[in-house]
């Protein structure tokens, strides 16, 4: 089968934006404006007081502070832009805004087209704002006019639908400052450890103007002193564009024994802070290695050349060992060499091996063109005295999102008096998370940076979704258990993991909308023991998740994890001590021997040629970086190929590699795999079962060979371009008249990524939302003609458009009649989602793949490419 480059689309046509056909999401029904007065009328009119009573209390233990109070107003439903309206208001300031859901009940529930009642649990939003004595004056005067229908000032009107939508309205608590964070399970385990003191992230609420952040801080600092605290020193950070001010702190740990609302801690109380959290950390697990491991011979391959277009942070590789070197750019400036041991340079040396040459049991392999830049944001735990072994963690002391923004920064800014150190860079790699916080509902910080960090330098993410490593237990007989098929048994095991679902959860930075989120699929290309046997294994399908990989949504219920790409084969052993009452409890085994993928380790004592198989969705998240840096050298290759005028701007490499990965993903058999267990569960309705599916496959696992190159059956065409609000750019892909007439199965993939600016003040949070025109005869719309019978076999077209990747794949075997030069009109829209997009400009990639049969002998690739280059030369 011949191998055909990728082609390019000739430059699209420019449009307006589709008008979408309005989807009916319910009806909202709310209390009566009688109901609600009954409701909040005494709640507002008491609220100064209680501003009264905190400032008192605050100033018992810090003079001069000015009395402020955060109010947490929570609406059903959703207000757009309520940010502006508290901008409006004398002495108000908007903090920010959360999702939420609430509760149905007899005042605020919501009903279908039939106005029959639903059961179901209600979008919501919270909104924090901070008010002082002359706020809440406001605030009861723009109550007043909601009373008595009066009018509101510009500008302010969206109080009036807030009145009419509030659920609850209350100051900020204790409770709210310690939610989702882990903080309480954190004291417990301090506290068992004996510890006199222990140290913590405290976020402040970001205030815009300087003078008031650092009266914050002084506040804070205050009542830590109060209570024999400290804020360790340089760990501030603030980082005006994400809205993110924190800092580490250092208190007793006794101050912690009442973390109720009713705590007499000043700390805990104060209006400032949004939360307290353990300190975000990135832990780099060490393998279990119960032996020496053998020596594994490199092959003779030529070192790379150029500037690094990848980046890896992660911890610092042993740059020496023989897969390795002459192949890194390491850029170490906090000098954390000095604190590793050579055989501590475990992680960092695994993900580079991975990208660098994927897993080494794969003899056709070829290491990467260009060097690998390294910056180490972990280094070995000093304060680790339970293992001989220290894990690899982000430094004591510092900030996780600090480090990853200088770290990011230096790359295209530099730093200081250095020059931008890896500025060519469009790929980094983040295999590695915070093994403590899930993700919930609202995005964490963390994502936020990465997100920002994308737009900003116009650079692709590759984040790893995180490992679930808890032991599976089943509800069948161990000998039962043993004596299933591989069938049953693969069956048995994803069914656990559909029900054991909301402990799985992704975890930050993996929900992170510009980022492309890796999971792991159950492969690899090393030699299964005979030991392992078939009773070891647990997932036989590679198209499947494996135990170890976590599960989606992401923020706004978009598709989380994108994709999934091997992991690695983990077996698992019965426990017998834990298998008893007719359950049997499964224990992984890690080894360090196979299965897994192969890849350079440092050894027990540091040895510059040893190897390891290991597993996880850090090493799925480095074969997609490294597939990522494969497609940078397709696109340069193109570029080669074509005239001047034509090539691409490396600007658009990012959005392209990132729709390039996607465009590769599919669910093979485990759509019916998954599907027929959904089946089975209640509570997911057969008209949201495939939304369902994408929680855990993503858009599925990636083939490489289908977005590497083309063959005469098979025709990817490339587009990229940038739009505004409100515009749109239609492609044209010519359709090869031979299929026209003929019963012939065909499929088409379509997929857009881009990268969308920010709003960080609303919830909405996504500037941009660019989406395609459905192609399925099933969602059509009278603006949309399309010339093939084809229907949508993945996600479902209205998930698929809620994060900053749409990949659609449709099929389809009937005869399509067609004329000689007709076309396919791919229509790229562009809307605004959060407010704030006015001229700025967003980035797309987009890739069409149109194909048949490899045994039907119809050369579509030459039908097209003809086409396109009349086209062309018709345009030049």
């Amino acid at each position: 089968m011949a191998k055909k480059p990728l082609l390019i689309f000739p430059r699209p046509e420019k449009a307006d934006k589709t008008i979408g056909t309005p989807k009916f999401g319910g009806v909202l029904h709310f209390p009566s404006k009688e109901e609600q007065m009954k409701r909040f009328g005494s709640v507002i009119t008491e609220l100064d007081k209680v501003l009264s009573q905190k400032s008192l209390s605050l100033q018992q233990n810090i003079s001069g502070t000015v009395p402020e109070m955060v109010l947490v107003l929570e609406i059903a439903g959703t207000i757009n832009n309520f940010f502006n309206a508290v901008k409006k208001t004398a002495g108000m300031e908007f903090l920010a805004e959360f999702e939420s859901e609430i509760d149905h009940d007899d005042l605020f529930y919501q009903t279908d087209e039939k106005e029959k009642k639903l059961e179901k649990r209600l979008p919501a939003q919270l909104f924090l704002v901070m008010t002082n004595q002359k706020a809440l004056k406001e605030l009861k005067k723009y109550w007043d006019k909601y009373q008595k229908d009066g009018e509101y000032k510009h500008g302010t009107t969206k109080f009036r639908d807030l009145f009419k939508q509030l659920k609850d309205i209350r100051p900020y608590s204790i409770e709210d400052r310690l939610r989702d964070t882990g903080f309480k399970d954190y004291i417990i385990e301090q506290k068992k450890y004996s510890n006199e003191n222990v140290k913590f992230e405290v976020e402040v609420f970001f205030r815009e103007d300087y003078r008031r952040r650092q009266q914050a801080l002084q506040e804070i600092k205050a009542l830590l002193i109060k209570n024999k605290g400290k804020i360790v020193q340089g760990s501030e950070t603030a980082i005006s564009e994400i809205r993110y001010h924190a800092f580490i702190a250092e208190a007793p740990i006794e101050i912690f024994d009442d973390l109720s609302n009713n705590s007499n801690v000043t700390f805990l109380q104060c209006e400032q802070v949004i939360y307290l959290r353990p300190v975000g950390q990135i832990v780099a697990d060490i393998p279990k290695i119960d032996k020496e491991l053998a020596d594994f011979k490199i092959k003779d391959v030529p070192l790379p050349k150029g500037e690094p277009v990848v980046a890896i942070l992660d911890g610092l590789p042993l740059a020496n060992h023989s897969y390795l070197k002459g192949r890194l750019t390491i850029d170490d400036p906090d000098n954390y060499n000095a604190d590793y041991q050579a055989e501590e340079r475990i992680h960092g040396t695994m993900m580079s091996s991975l990208i660098i040459h994927g897993e080494l049991d794969d003899l056709t392999n070829q290491p990467l063109r260009n060097p690998v830049y390294v910056r180490p944001i972990m280094k070995p735990d000093e304060q680790n005295t339970f293992t001989k072994s220290r894990r690899e963690i982000v430094p004591r002391g510092k900030l996780p999102i600090d480090i990853i923004h200088r770290a990011v920064k230096r790359m295209f800014e530099g730093e200081g008096d250095t020059s931008p150190v890896a500025a060519k860079v469009k790929i980094i790699n983040l295999s590695v998370c915070d093994p403590v916080r899930p993700f919930h509902i609202n995005i964490s910080t963390w994502a936020k940076l990465l997100d920002w960090l994308s737009y900003k330098y116009q650079v692709l993410f590759i984040v790893s979704a995180g490992n679930y490593s808890e032991d599976i237990t089943l509800k069948i007989d161990e000998i039962k258990f043993k004596a299933l098929s591989e069938n049953e048994k693969q069956k048995l095991i994803v069914e656990s993991i559909v029900k054991t679902n909301p402990f799985r959860k992704i975890l930050t930075p993996s929900e992170s909308i510009n980022s492309l989120t890796t999971g792991s699929s159950a492969f690899d290309k090393s030699s299964l023991p005979a030991h392992i046997g078939r009773e070891g294994l647990l997932i036989y399908d590679h198209s499947l998740l494996t135990p170890y990989s976590r599960i989606g949504f992401g923020y706004k219920k978009s598709i989380k994890p994108d994709i999934l790409m091997p992991g690695g084969r983990l077996p698992y052993k019965i426990n017998i001590s834990k298998t008893k009452n007719g359950s049997t409890q499964l224990t992984p085994q890690i080894s360090g021997h196979p299965p897994g993928h192969r890849v350079a380790y440092p050894g027990l004592s540091g040895q510059l040629n040893k190897t390891i198989h290991s597993h996880g969705t850090s090493n799925s998240t480095a074969l997609t970086t490294r597939l990522g840096a494969q497609l940078y050298d397709l696109l340069v290759d193109i570029n080669k190929e074509i005239r001047e005028e034509l090539r691409i701007d490396e600007s658009y490499f990012a959005v392209l590699i990132k729709a390039l990965i996607v465009h590769g993903a599919h669910w093979g058999n485990s759509k019916t795999i998954l599907n027929d267990i959904l089946k089975t569960i209640d509570q997911i309705k057969a008209t949201v079962r495939r939304n369902h599916i994408t929680s855990y496959l993503g858009y599925g696992v990636v083939n490489p060979e289908r977005i590497l190159y083309c063959t005469e059956q098979r025709i990817t065409l490339l587009g990229y371009g940038e739009l505004e609000k409100e515009n749109a750019h239609v492609y044209s892909l010519p359709l090869p008249y031979s299929l026209s007439k003929e019963k012939y199965w065909k499929r088409l993939t379509v997929t857009l990524a881009w990268i969308s600016p920010l709003n960080m003040t609303s919830n909405k949070y996504r500037k941009s939302q660019l989406y395609f025109d459905s192609h399925s005869p099933s969602t059509l719309t009278k603006q949309i003609e399309i010339p093939l019978n084809l229907e949508r076999t993945n996600v479902g077209y209205e998930i698929s458009k809620k994060g900053t990747v749409q990949h659609d794949i449709l099929e389809g075997e009937e005869a399509d009649t067609f004329l000689e030069n007709d076309v396919l009109k791919i229509k790229i829209n562009c809307k605004e989602d959060a407010a704030g997009l006015k001229k700025e400009k967003t980035k797309y990639g987009l890739a069409v793949t149109l194909e048949v049969n490899e045994n039907i002998q119809i050369p579509i690739y030459e039908e097209i490419l003809q086409q396109i280059k009349q086209k062309i030369k018709i345009g030049s």
